[in-house]
């Protein structure tokens, strides 16, 4: 199996583009030392207008596995435009959403979500199922369903967050289990 791992100051982004993904594991760090805990991200956004520090656009997965630890981009992982299967996401500590899927039709077997400074996922126009949620300590959303997204969950559990589900913006969102925990909403 392939494994593509990368180091990231705050500044830094990666974005893959048109790609067919097959049996690789992708990991995002943040660099931790004394001088990138003083650099703050100017800005949430890229000169491109993309927020994610890892981003996937118009790209095909099959067997891929997501690793992101403490970034301080918009979102720790944005995917626009693509589809397949993701296998297995595990996002720890970002700053703010800690995955944004845009424009796609996308299945994952498992996610598991800790300290989200903001929405741990969040679903915009497309067809999202999710087998397995383990969502915990979301500053807002567990997960946020919205721009007529349809989103097919089987077993979510939201724990210690603002929001567990929010569906809005006429979505729809049918879910088999879920369970919540010290969620406000």
């Amino acid at each position: 199996k392939t494994k593509l791992e990368f180091k990231l100051l705050p500044e830094s982004r990666i974005t893959i583009l048109n790609s067919n993904l097959n049996n690789i594991d992708i990991s995002v760090d943040s660099i931790k030392s004394n001088y990138s805990s003083n650099i703050k991200t100017k800005s949430r956004y890229n000169q491109n207008l993309l927020t994610g520090c890892l981003t996937l656009i118009d790209s095909k997965f099959k067997n891929i596995k997501l690793f992101s630890n403490g970034t301080q981009c918009e979102d720790d992982i944005n995917i626009i435009r693509s589809s397949g299967e993701l296998d297995y996401i595990e996002i720890k500590g970002s700053s703010y959403d800690a995955i944004d899927f845009d424009f796609s039709n996308i299945k994952i077997n498992n996610i598991k979500i800790t300290n989200s400074g903001n929405d741990c996922i969040d679903l915009s126009f497309g067809i999202y199922l999710i087998s397995e949620a383990n969502l915990s300590d979301c500053k807002d959303k567990a997960i946020s369903v919205g721009e007529k997204s349809i989103f097919l969950g089987d077993n979510i559990n939201a724990y210690n967050s603002g929001i567990g589900l929010a569906n809005k913006d006429s979505s729809k969102s049918y879910i088999n289990k879920i369970s919540t925990r010290k969620v406000k909403v």
